[in-house]
């Protein structure tokens, strides 16, 4: 099992804050599964000013840079279609299904937990499954499709 920091999630990953929305990614698995960890403070940007909730919505960009670490630890050799190269784009969010099954939002001090599981891999494409979790609450659950990115276009 793998597990990867804020400097090593920075140097896969072009996102940055306030729209990089994990931490820490652990128990990965490469291109099977892995946990992304994002411990919400008070300071965050996308918080909901006088509540201070995290909108529901960020679940599935969490889940989707959790299967970009998981995808990216992947040795370029292994033959998969979803093995990145180093330094390539990487990929988009071309699809999600997204279900909330709870009907409150995470706040400033808690920590989401983002379980992924690649359910497939073709081609250009991979199809993931997760959860975003605070503690033992369940808070969502859906599928996301990543469109990788084609190294050889500008």
């Amino acid at each position: 099992m793998l597990h990867f920091d804020q400097r090593a999630i920075q140097a896969t990953l072009p996102h940055r804050p306030p729209f990089l929305f994990i931490d820490r990614v652990i128990d990965v698995h490469p291109g099977r599964q892995g946990t992304g960890l994002k411990l919400l403070s008070a300071g965050e940007l996308l918080l909901s000013s006088s509540a201070m909730l995290m909108p529901n919505i960020f679940h599935l960009e969490i889940m989707a840079q959790t299967t970009a670490m998981i995808c990216a630890a992947m040795p370029e050799e292994s033959g998969q279609a979803a093995a990145m190269p180093s330094g390539a784009g990487l990929g988009y969010l071309a699809g999600g299904d997204l279900h909330f099954t709870a009907p409150h939002a995470a706040r400033a001090g808690e920590t989401l937990e983002a379980r992924v599981r690649i359910m497939k891999m073709w081609s250009q494409y991979i199809l993931a499954q997760g959860s975003v979790h605070v503690g033992t609450r369940q808070l969502s659950q859906g599928r996301l499709t990543i469109a990788l990115a084609d190294p050889d276009r500008d």
